[in-house]
């Protein structure tokens, strides 16, 4: 499933406060959504150039 721009604006971490990282966010969970990102990015410009191919061809 592709992401939406509310996706992402409303997406949350958990975060952590500790003594050397104040303020810091669970990588994992950060990791997992960048790869969520890059996979509907991809997706989009696929379909964008595939699109822009099927308008050229006219």
């Amino acid at each position: 499933m592709l992401l939406t721009p509310d996706d992402v604006r409303r997406k949350t971490f958990t975060s952590f406060t500790g003594l050397f990282r104040p303020d810091s966010y669970d990588a994992d969970e950060v990791d997992m959504f960048l790869d969520e990102v890059e996979t509907s990015l991809t997706v989009l410009g696929l379909e964008l150039a595939r699109l822009r191919k099927e308008l050229s061809n006219g």
